[in-house]
């Protein structure tokens, strides 16, 4: 087979690429898991301790989310440079710095935007429903 290299290098790239996915969406259900558990505990004790917490914890998630997401951009890069070569200039080389992708644009991508800001709106928005309670019950 002529490009017998080549496709067993693209596969390499490819399972790194299926790792980093999964990883990302492993993210997001621990960080919903945590979540529901600070809801659980903010049922038995209300306290905007717990909000300031939690929105700390999406914070968190996200950044990690965001590693992921621009590893798998960088090993998509590769990817596609790899494919790109020809058979005799495959050296199933797996450094994925020497491409680029920027760590704040895949905070920012659409994805996590929609997933972890909309997760803040509802923490802050639970938060200030908190504080403002006692104004509105009176």
């Amino acid at each position: 087979m002529a490009n017998e290299n080549k496709l067993k290098h693209l596969e390499f790239i490819q399972a790194v690429i299926a790792r980093m996915n999964e990883n990302s969406c492993h993210i997001k259900t621990w960080c919903v898991t945590i979540l529901a558990a600070l809801g659980a505990m903010y049922n038995l004790k209300p306290s905007i301790f717990i909000i300031v917490m939690a929105c700390a914890i999406v914070v968190i998630f996200w950044s990690l989310d965001a590693y992921y997401l621009c590893l798998e951009r960088k090993f998509k890069r590769m990817y596609h440079d790899v494919a790109t070569k020809k058979e005799s200039e495959i050296n199933f080389s797996m450094r994925e710095w020497h491409y680029q992708s920027s760590y704040w644009q895949a905070v920012f991508s659409k994805a996590a935007r929609r997933f972890y800001l909309s997760l803040l709106i509802l923490l802050i928005l639970t938060g200030a429903c908190i504080l403002l309670y006692p104004y509105f019950a009176k």
